[in-house]
């Protein structure tokens, strides 16, 4: 039997507003705000917790060492660290603050995974639409080669970064079914008539197309296009306006353009699809509450949905999810506060990544987590994170010694041993 197994990201030291995720409108209209590194990362262990007490398994992506040193020093920044950090914030905020970036915590923007043939096969996104993304690619490679690196994971090298190649990840892919009865799903947001006029796409069909031969799995394929006025809305990912589990597929009536759902239900007839209409809730209330970002499980009393808190805050959506409810769409409602990710732009489905395995497969694999060590994960946080950051808080260099003191006993934690970072292979 086929498990998904959800490996969430761990809320990096440095989550921060500094508004760079240009087309998310939660992280712009949050730029500038003082955030909590403790909270968001307590809270992302609260969500991990709760998939545990469903009775799901469950990994953990660890942070990326910030500042990100690499970065700055291909950027032309030379020196010391301390003086390449320094230089960076006096010449280039911009790229400074891209340094201290904690964007991959969502790592639904990892990779795209899928599985052919027996083996689970992983291609790191590029994430090439977004500057502060494109610079995390070469960790989150070298991350899930350590952490998948049984026989049965084959690891693909990310796509050219250019933007008409342009990956996103498994926030664009989706796959229906179990076993060998399967429907590999790509949402793609370019090219296409109409192209949204206000937002960029992320997602490029020959990406999709790329990825999925790759994989093996092209003639198990299906490319379904954003709508372009839904993109300009906000929804700069699929996973912003639909989201599946099993053959269930449940999505906004404007997650994409007309007759594109057609393909999946030709490809797949045991669909299940479950539309939201605009009239019921529009693109906006969808994208402020983060509705169709919530994960849905199989859990002890059935299909579960885990929604954003949000849900319950927008007359609308509260609506639809409690008639959906009593439709016995879902038999289970579970509300989470994740409210700092939230106002970066990140839901329940963005801060994790799901990887189908069966339990020959997790023979050797890394950083599944249970209820000790979710516990040991809490005591680690408190003791390493801030309680509030600001923008100056950012520009401190002694960051760059307090981060990678706190990820080298991280690396303990989760039984990484003592290469996993740069700064452990180098000292």
């Amino acid at each position: 039997m086929i498990h998904t197994v959800n490996y969430d990201g761990l809320v990096g030291l440095t989550h921060n507003f500094a508004g760079l995720g240009h087309g998310n409108l939660a992280s712009q209209n949050n730029q500038g705000r003082h955030s909590s590194p403790k909270r968001a990362a307590l809270e992302g262990l609260g969500k991990m917790a709760l998939l545990l007490e469903l009775g799901l398994r469950q990994g953990v992506l660890p942070p990326h060492e910030r500042p990100n040193l690499g970065f700055l020093r291909a950027c032309g920044f030379e020196g010391s660290d301390s003086e390449v950090f320094d230089k960076a914030w006096r010449a280039q905020p911009r790229l400074a603050k891209i340094s201290m970036s904690a964007s991959s915590m969502w790592v639904a923007n990892a990779a795209t995974v899928t599985r052919h043939q027996g083996r689970i096969h992983f291609t790191p996104a590029n994430l090439s639409a977004q500057l502060h993304r494109a610079a995390e690619v070469e960790f989150t490679a070298h991350s899930l080669r350590q952490i998948f690196s049984g026989p049965s994971f084959v690891h693909h090298a990310p796509l050219f970064s250019h933007t008409e190649l342009g990956d996103e990840g498994a926030a664009n892919h989706m796959t229906f079914g179990s076993d060998e009865n399967y429907v590999e799903v790509f949402v793609y947001g370019a090219p296409g008539d109409p192209a949204p006029s206000k937002h960029r796409p992320r997602q490029f069909l020959a990406a999709s197309q790329l990825v999925a031969a790759r994989h093996g799995v092209a003639d198990r394929s299906v490319f379904l296009r954003q709508r372009a006025s839904s993109i300009d809305q906000g929804v700069f990912h699929n996973d912003v306006i639909s989201v599946n589990h099993e053959n269930l597929l449940f999505g906004h009536e404007y997650a994409f353009e007309p007759d594109e759902l057609q393909k999946l239900q030709t490809a797949f007839p045991s669909l299940e699809v479950v539309e939201v209409r605009a009239e019921d809730v529009s693109v906006e209330d969808a994208v402020k509450s983060y509705l169709f970002n919530s994960q849905i499980v199989t859990g002890p009393l059935g299909r579960t949905l885990i929604a954003p808190r949000q849900v319950d805050e927008i007359e609308s959506v509260k609506n639809e999810v409690r008639r959906l409810s009593e439709q016995g769409v879902f038999a289970d409602v579970k509300v989470l506060a994740l409210d700092e990710s939230m106002r970066n732009g990140g839901g329940p489905a963005c801060l994790r990544l799901r990887v189908p395995m069966r339990d020959e497969d997790l023979e050797g694999v890394k950083c599944l987590v249970d209820a000790s060590m979710i516990a040991s994960l809490r005591t680690w946080v408190e003791k390493h994170y801030p309680d509030r950051l600001s923008e100056a808080d950012l520009q401190d260099p002694t960051w760059i010694d307090l981060n990678r003191a706190a990820l080298d006993e991280l690396t303990q934690v989760l039984g990484l041993g003592g290469a996993f970072y740069a700064f452990q292979r180098s000292s």
